[in-house]
């Protein structure tokens, strides 16, 4: 029997085993909730007892950076608000921290492959380019988008594992 539930410190172990069983590449890193302050909470699927699979909403930032392609001193300013940016959210996150609301601990941002210059400004602001390693998606949150299950490898059908309904409390 499947159960879906709210992730608990006794879970750890089997959560990491089987994360360390899908192979990813150094030095990813599975976020606990609990020690990893961005983690908002997790959720688990349970069968017959057993874990066999987790999510783990995490708050990141999604930065955007717009400037005058024509400005000649467009990196050395970009830093400069970049810095002013980087205190305010920590300042964010301190209030954050307070209500006891997960924090930011990490910033991501979307920069075509073929802009050298954004990608140069990139690397001066300290982000590090893993795109090799990942690919990466987006979907808005609360969307009821059609379940695709048919594409995924080995995965339930649809009809198998209904999602749970948002009136039916967690078990």
């Amino acid at each position: 029997m499947l159960k879906y539930r709210l992730y608990e410190a006794y879970d750890e172990p089997a959560l990491r085993e089987l994360f360390s069983r899908q192979e990813f590449p150094a030095p990813v890193d599975l976020p606990i909730p609990k020690r990893d302050p961005a983690v908002a909470f997790g959720m688990v699927l349970e069968e017959d007892g057993r874990l066999i699979a987790a999510i783990i909403p995490r708050v990141s930032l999604e930065l955007h950076l717009v400037i005058d392609p024509d400005e000649p001193a467009a990196a050395k300013k970009m830093l400069e608000l970049a810095k002013r940016t980087e205190g305010g959210v920590m300042l964010l996150s301190q209030e954050a921290k307070k209500l006891q609301l997960p924090q930011f601990t990490d910033a991501i941002a979307f920069v075509p492959r073929d802009n050298p210059r954004m990608l140069s400004l990139m690397d001066a602001l300290g982000f590090t380019r893993d795109t090799d390693k990942f690919q990466s998606f987006w979907k808005p949150v609360g969307m009821n988008a059609p379940v695709r299950l048919e594409a995924a490898d080995a995965a339930p059908t649809a009809t198998e594992v209904p999602p749970p309904s948002p009136d039916v409390p967690i078990q």
